[in-house]
């Protein structure tokens, strides 16, 4: 009896034991996922000594105009805005819908108002690289071995393209949890039957999240769904082409409803990018179709796929592996390695951009859970794996430059060396050589901990929370910043604060024109898209740029034309009052910018010079003494005689818009700087004529050329003069029609004055389709003035008026019936499903 107690208590005890070695097992692939993506942040913020976020893109677009949506939230109310008047120069606010003004992640940070939007999306991005890669983990775990599945999830995790972008661009990887539970939805509803609902929900969540990567992620989810009809078909027997059209056309189905769903996103977001100037690459038809493998955008690099080498390996084994799916998920990745077509299209057609291969990102994990899986299994055939997998990588290695063949060297033959030792293993133990399957994710975690992986500097902490507010004059004006890395680019200091300045993907393309071409603005930046306050004085009289808030201790032109009126710590506030008001009355628009210059000649200063210089060349030439302060303009045309990378057939290694810095053009003037990008930068700015517009104060003469390290040469160099009287006596020209700040809010401008009959009303507010007016409640004309901004004409008498200017974002009705019309189709889905299953149980019992 005692003997079968003891039994008894041995058998209970195994199973308990048992019981806590499973559970454990399942806990540890989680606290390992969560512990690695820790110490990527502990790493990178060396210890919580800086914010996970990096000076640029990161602060200067991805925080602030979240941040931009939730305050006009709190002062409107409304969810869908239609006009931002802030930011530059008052702006269609579905220019900014890329940045999540939908997104169901930033809609929570409403309900949060006393955690700042750093901190929340700080904790948001590195949730999302921990639910994700979680969710990873447990949808391979259905089916694979628990080191097959917990490998793969840290690939995922670490993949340089996805780990990167949590502290650089959040919109890249922000939607991907919402993403992961759509194809874990598909494959319920094509597999296993389930409801379309779920694919429905968690797919229009993640197109919310970012609308730009909704191709791509369509795209992906279109390759998953022949994969689960092939799988189907290899699997039970069937006609593979049955089953393909099943998957596909259930799909379909779902994508449609999507589409219908987020129409409150997208339609008005396309009507922004109707009238956008390209920003196309030189390309050759011929270039996209040459089989080259296209390293930047699949390896390694933060603007790509961020795969390891045992890529190489996996699709190598897919392609040999008994099946039609798995030999379809390699062949769609051997395409989008060796063919640039799709990445461009994926890209719309602008440029090449490995970051629009993320969404593939789970897509390669299940290969790799299968082909690891198949390692522990010992069904790899290795002489035949390796006859192919070798050359495939030789001519892999050829395709990297220097530093990425080195690390592709080791990379591949890591894997190989991890991978036979462990099927040697496997001959003798069973259960332990598959631990040393995670030391094949090393060189992912290398690369991810890269320190040149951080493109920019991390933002220290405190950074921006000592922003100066000054009291200001009331009234509608202008404010700009000048106040280098702390400057808040997209997001004003305060509500009193109306800014010129925007850096956004999308913008108005009547400013963005003026701004660049018709202003006689300096290009400052590489990037076109940077919109940032300009040091010519023609710009700020435009703009009606009152205030402006610098650095005090930094040396800045305006300083020049501007009076010091207060200090607030570190920061200078200062004014000037010779600016256009935001509206007035004038029988012609007032271009500043069409003053007669004249042409002056500046000693030993020639009207072409060549340029070559390894270092900083500084030269310095002296204009004619003046009694007058002068508006001085410098502009000549410039050649970059730089080199552009080796090219075959069209086809280069595009290093990208941080990777090829050396061969920018940067000159300055008197601390006003012109950059050329790189003929071999994915962006361009376009700037081929360098303009310099600066005030000189009277008695001074120095002209400091400062030209930095390039091969270029410099044509047709112009001076030029005005005084800076005449600018002021231009402004007085034109009678003010002031603005009513009371009435005035988020798209509606109203204006109370005195007009004459005989003159338009003319503003400094961008034009844009959605505008109309009325005077006294009577609709009249609004136009698009020569530089691009809004005014008024119509009939009415001298004399007093109020003029109310309305906008009504384009799209956005259409687009919210719409929406309504997929939500009740959404709904009669759910019905009709609940009514089936309430028939099948009822049936059951």
């Amino acid at each position: 009896m005692k003997e079968k107690i003891l039994m008894r208590r041995k058998l209970l005890m195994k199973e308990n034991k048992d019981d806590r070695t499973n559970l454990i097992a399942e806990i540890v692939p989680y606290l390992l996922i969560i512990l690695g993506v820790f110490f990527l942040v502990m790493w990178h913020t060396k210890g919580g000594q800086y914010l996970y976020g990096t000076f640029g893109d990161w602060s200067e677009q991805h925080i602030s105009i979240p941040e931009l949506f939730r305050r006009e939230f709190y002062k409107t109310g409304n969810l869908l805005p239609d006009f931002f008047p802030q930011v530059g120069g008052g702006q269609n606010a579905w220019y900014f819908a890329y940045y999540g003004l939908l997104s169901p992640v930033i809609l929570l940070s409403y309900l949060l108002p006393f955690v700042s939007m750093r901190k929340f999306l700080i904790i948001a991005a590195i949730s999302a690289q921990i639910i994700s890669s979680c969710l990873i983990y447990q949808w391979l775990r259905r089916s694979y071995r628990i080191m097959p599945a917990l490998t793969a999830a840290l690939f995922f995790c670490f993949a340089s393209g996805f780990s990167h972008h949590v502290y650089f661009h959040i919109m890249f990887i922000i939607y991907m949890p919402f993403f992961i539970m759509a194809l874990r939805s598909l494959e319920g509803q094509i597999s296993r039957g389930k409801s379309p609902a779920g694919f429905i929900i968690w797919m229009s969540l993640a197109v919310l999240c970012c609308y730009f990567f909704s191709v791509s992620e369509f795209l992906a989810a279109g390759v998953f769904s022949i994969f689960l009809g092939l799988r189907q078909a290899d699997s039970n027997g069937g006609n593979a082409w049955k089953e393909i059209f099943s998957a596909v056309g259930k799909l379909i189905f779902d994508a449609i409803v999507v589409i219908l769903i987020t129409a409150v996103l997208w339609l008005p977001a396309l009507h922004t990018l109707l009238g956008r100037e390209s920003e196309q690459t030189h390309v050759t038809i011929i270039s996209l179709f040459v089989p080259v493998f296209h390293s930047e955008y699949i390896m390694y690099g933060t603007g790509s796929l961020g795969a390891s080498a045992i890529l190489i390996i996996v699709l190598t084994y897919m392609l040999i592996k008994k099946g039609h799916s798995f030999k379809w998920l390699s062949m769609i990745f051997l395409i989008l390695s060796f063919i640039a077509l799709p990445v461009y299209i994926m890209n719309g057609g602008m440029y090449f951009h490995g970051k629009v291969l993320i969404p593939f990102l789970p897509l390669m994990s299940i290969m790799y859970a299968q082909f690891l899986d198949d390692v522990i299994s010992k069904n790899i055939p290795w002489k035949k794996l390796l006859i192919i997998a070798i050359p495939l990588a030789v001519y892999t290695f050829i395709s990297f430059g220097n530093f990425k063949r080195r690390w592709f060297a080791w990379d591949f033959c890591l894997a190989l060396i991890v991978l036979i030792f462990i099927s040697l293993l496997l001959k003798h133990w069973k259960k332990y050589p598959g631990m040393l399957m995670t030391l094949l994710v090393i060189p992912a975690i290398l690369v991810a901990a890269r320190p040149d992986s951080i493109n920019g500097n991390l933002v220290p902490r405190g950074w921006g929370k000592d922003l100066p507010t000054f009291q200001k004059s009331s009234g509608a004006f202008r404010t700009s910043y000048l106040m280098g890395e702390h400057t808040p680019i997209n997001l004003p200091i305060t509500d009193n604060d109306y800014i010129p300045m925007i850096y956004s993907s999308v913008e108005n393309p009547y400013y963005s024109d003026y701004f660049k071409n018709k202003s006689g603005n300096e290009m400052r930046y590489r990037n076109a898209a940077k919109l940032f306050q300009a040091f010519n004085p023609y710009f700020c009289a435009q703009m009606g740029i009152r205030y402006i808030i610098t650095d005090c201790y930094k040396d800045y032109a305006p300083e020049k034309i501007y009076h010091l009126v207060s200090r607030q710590g570190k920061y200078c506030l200062y004014e000037n009052d010779n600016v256009l008001p935001l509206a007035y009355s004038a029988t012609s628009e007032c271009n500043m910018n069409d003053e007669k210059r004249e042409l002056i000649s500046v000693k030993g200063l020639q009207s072409s010079m060549r340029i070559k210089t390894k270092k900083t060349q500084k030269k310095v030439f002296h204009l004619e003494p003046s009694d007058y302060d002068r508006i001085i303009r410098v502009s000549f045309a410039m050649k970059n005689n730089g080199g552009t990378y080796k090219k075959w057939f069209g086809v280069w290694e595009r290093k990208g818009m941080q990777m090829d810095l050396q061969g920018d053009v940067k000159i300055d003037i008197n601390h006003v700087r012109n950059v050329r990008t790189s003929p071999n930068a994915i962006y361009d700015n376009w700037n081929k004529t360098f303009k310099y517009t600066m005030v000189i104060p009277a008695h001074s003469t120095k002209l400091t050329f400062n030209f930095h390290h390039g091969d270029y040469q410099l044509n047709n160099i112009k001076v030029t003069q005005v005084p800076v009287s005449a600018v002021v006596e231009k402004v007085h020209s034109v009678k003010e029609v002031p603005v009513d700040t009371k009435s005035s809010k988020e798209n509606i401008l109203t204006l109370n004055g005195s007009l004459d009959s005989n003159k338009a009303i003319y503003t400094s507010v961008p034009y844009d389709n959605g505008f109309s007016a009325a005077v006294d409640g009577k609709p009249v004309a609004v136009k698009k003035t020569k530089l691009g901004f809004l005014s008024i004409s119509g009939n009415w008498n001298t004399g007093k008026h109020r003029v109310v200017i309305t906008f009504n974002a384009p799209g956005k009705r259409s687009g919210m019936g719409i929406s309504l019309i997929g939500l009740i189709l959404l709904a009669a889905i759910i019905i009709k499903n609940a009514i089936i299953d309430r028939k099948v149980s009822h049936a059951e019992k």
